[in-house]
């Protein structure tokens, strides 16, 4: 019995089965890789948004839990000042003045060194050690304004003085947040040739370039030359 001959397939059928083979499957199947790799690509984009989210919640949340503490501390540290300072006893007064220098919040540090340093020339009888408290608030204050002071202030309590030497530090303009410190760092110099201290406004907007952080916490700056108004003025 003769075998049923199969037909030959159609030659264009042939080639359009190659064609898929070669080009349209690889091609098909690059596509469904690159996507793939695209969306792996989102995931992890995404992943990686959501961990930096998380880290910078995680910071905020860490740094309010950090201020509620310190907040807590303060209150706790101004109680106990408030309960050893007002004593005679001059250990406990000690203890209260030490413990100001831990509290977190500068206005309220130096409010309480300022309380305390006031009480304490009014009130406390002339001893050394009464002035070693009183010296140490002091420093309590200054190293508190120098914390908080970092660009010229807009108004501050100058005077200028002249030295005797010719050049550059020749003359120098000293300025201070306060007028007390302004009295005490210009103080009585027969030797120089000085002006009174006055209050400057609009310091932000004078043409100088001065130095932060001088001495007393001052804002300073030397020069070859007289400084002109608004700074005070040598009299004629």
């Amino acid at each position: 019995m003769e075998e049923d001959q199969k037909p030959e397939p159609n030659p264009k059928l042939k080639t359009a089965v190659r064609i898929i083979e070669v080009l349209i499957v690889p091609a098909f199947l690059g596509i469904l890789a690159w996507s793939a790799n695209q969306a792996g690509n989102k995931i992890a984009a995404s992943q990686h948004d959501l961990a930096l989210q998380q880290e910078a919640w995680n910071e905020a949340m860490s740094n309010r839990e950090q201020e509620r503490k310190d907040n807590e501390l303060d209150t706790r540290y101004l109680e106990l000042f408030g309960q050893y300072y007002f004593n005679n006893v001059i250990e406990k007064r000690r203890f209260a003045i030490n413990m100001i220098d831990r509290v977190k919040n500068e206005p309220l540090r130096k409010s309480l060194a300022v309380v305390a340093n006031n009480d304490l020339k009014e009130n406390a009888p002339k001893t050394e050690e009464i002035a070693k408290l009183q010296q140490f608030t002091e420093q309590i204050v200054q190293r508190t304004d120098a914390q908080s002071l970092e660009n010229i202030p807009t108004q501050a309590w100058c005077y200028q003085e002249k030295r005797n030497s010719a050049g550059a530090g020749q003359y120098l303009v000293s300025c201070h947040l306060t007028e007390d410190r302004c009295q005490a760092t210009r103080g009585p110099n027969p030797k120089l040739q000085q002006t009174q201290c006055i209050l400057v406004q609009g310091l932000d907007r004078v043409d100088w370039n001065p130095n932060l952080h001088g001495y007393m916490n001052s804002v300073y700056q030397y020069s070859d030359k007289p400084m002109p108004p608004p700074f005070p003025q040598f009299a004629q």
